[in-house]
Order: C-alpha cells, then sequence, then structure tokens
C-alpha cells in the first residue's frame, strides 16, 4: 500500500519525509515496546477470604522504554532524512539534537492524534 507522506524542514534546514498516519498494526507494536521494559511480580496479602495473590509491578526501565520507543517510532515514520531512506536514526542521532526533537515531535503528533488517510 502506498502511503500518502508529508515534508517537514528542520530548523538547520535538512527535510524529512514523514507519513501522513500510522497503521493500527504499527501503533500496536510501538505501544508493546513499553510493556517490554515492565517487569510483574506477584504479591500476598491476607484479606477476610484468607491469602490472595495479585500482580505488582515489580520494576520498569522507563529510560530503556523511552529510547526503544522514540527510536522504533523515528523507524516506523520517517521515509527519508536528509534525502536519505538509509540508517535514519543513528543519522538523526549524529545531528544537532533540535534536529531530532523536531522530527520526534512531528511524528508523535501523528502517532498520538490519528487520523483518516484521505
Amino acid at each position: 500500500m502506498i502511503r500518502e507522506t508529508h515534508t517537514i524542514k528542520t530548523s538547520s534546514g535538512k527535510e524529512a519525509i514523514l507519513k501522513s498516519w500510522i497503521t493500527a498494526r504499527e501503533k500496536r507494536n510501538l505501544n508493546e515496546i513499553t510493556l517490554k521494559h515492565v517487569k510483574f511480580g506477584m504479591e500476598t496479602e491476607a484479606g477476610p477470604k484468607g491469602l490472595s495473590q495479585k500482580p505488582v509491578m515489580k520494576e520498569y526501565d522507563a529510560a530503556a522504554a523511552m529510547r526503544e520507543l522514540d527510536e522504533a517510532t523515528i523507524r516506523v515514520m520517517v521515509v527519508s532524512f536528509d534525502g536519505s531512506e538509509e540508517d535514519i536514526v543513528n543519522r538523526l542521532l549524529d545531528c544537532p539534537e533540535a534536529d531530532w526533537g523536531e522530527i520526534l515531535t512531528a511524528v508523535k503528533a501523528i502517532v498520538e492524534n490519528p487520523t483518516v488517510p484521505k
């Protein structure tokens, strides 16, 4: 399926071509990233009917989850950056931080506020 795209220009003058909308599958895959970094355990508690167990969050690596989610979002939504489709995440990471931030903000707006394709 050919998807509608649009172009943005960063404050440093580099162009990025972004997908204009996200598929349900792509969104679901991005959502799963956060859960990968959560570790659950069981906790026993005493109640009126005796002991019971309930799942509790034991650990959450927020930094790793955020890094992986940001990079995956860029991979999914950015078609090309500065004229190339190759290694977009790493090339963006080697640019001024403003370029990364501007593009990440633009793709997050698309992912978090989905629209119906034209």
